[in-house]
């Protein structure tokens, strides 16, 4: 809507009492959700431009001032076409330069019909349900953005993206799960349903959590790889897991049979638990 806006007003919108308040009623959203959905789109990610008095759109504004000069051309066109019309009952010949005009007229027309068939603006789209707090939607949108064109199929670029953008979608820790599980015939997540989102969520959200270095701290442990209990959902299940993993506990330490350390304490606490039942069966 407020790009809609900004085309209708030539790229630039007045800040009059009013905007926040309609944005609001058609979004169906606080007023000051709105207010920090627009800051973020200006201070954030820079799709707009703003000042005191005015919100603006390079981008709109350039669009609007092409259409402006198309417009202009071909109204050139049709009164050079009017002349050489006129010209035309003295003289038996059309001049070139009428056809050439007209025929560009009709090619940017046909461009202009075509550049509004393709999605050069992005849209950021509201729901009552996406409305969590004002920046979250263009952060999100923008991080998709950022995403889409990362080849799904590179381990490096999605890792590169994790940690410079540190995301708040899923997609990013799927994907990199799912090339470090076929690596390692693991299991590999098959649909990203609602439990796992919000479990990931959460996770995102604790400072300790830290999805790189538990995948290369995993990638180490022959405890951890050969184990039927380590993968995806078991990272995310809880806030002490995967600390487990990052703590060391898992760590490849050699002892003196020869036998990992964390190996040699499940054998004994599995030891003490056999013999406690054979105690219990004792007559």
């Amino acid at each position: 809507m407020l790009i809609e806006i900004m085309h209708q007003e030539g790229g630039m919108i007045e800040k009059f009492p009013k905007l926040y308040t309609g944005l609001a009623h058609q979004f169906r959203c606080e007023l000051e959700t709105v207010e920090l959905l627009i800051n973020a789109l200006v201070t954030d990610y820079h799709l707009l431009e703003a000042n005191a008095k005015q919100i603006w759109s390079n981008r709109v504004k350039r669009n609007f001032e092409e259409r402006l000069r198309r417009s202009k051309t071909r109204a050139d066109a049709g009164r050079l076409g009017g002349i050489k019309s006129g010209e035309s009952r003295h003289s038996k010949t059309t001049p070139s330069k009428t056809k050439h005009l007209l025929e560009a007229n009709e090619a940017n027309e046909a461009k202009e019909r075509k550049g509004k068939e393709r999605k050069e603006e992005i849209h950021i789209r509201v729901t009552p349900e996406k409305i969590k707090n004002g920046s979250s939607v263009a952060h999100a949108t923008g991080q998709v953005a950022l995403y889409e064109p990362i080849l799904k199929t590179n381990k490096t670029a999605i890792a590169d993206f994790i940690r410079d953008n540190k995301p708040t979608l899923p997609d990013p820790y799927v994907d990199l799960w799912n090339l470090f599980a076929a690596e390692r015939k693991l299991p590999s997540i098959a649909k990203l349903n609602d439990v796992r989102k919000r479990k990931l969520a959460i996770r995102l959200r604790e400072s300790g959590f830290d999805f790189l270095a538990i995948l290369r701290r995993a990638a180490k442990s022959d405890f951890v790889l050969q184990g039927n209990w380590f993968g995806f959902d078991w990272i995310i299940e809880n806030d002490k897991n995967y600390l487990k993993v990052l703590e060391g506990n898992y760590d490849n330490k050699i002892n003196a049979n020869g036998q990992h350390a964390h190996a040699e304490r499940q054998g004994a606490k599995l030891a003490n638990a056999v013999a406690q039942i054979e105690a219990g069966l004792k007559p």
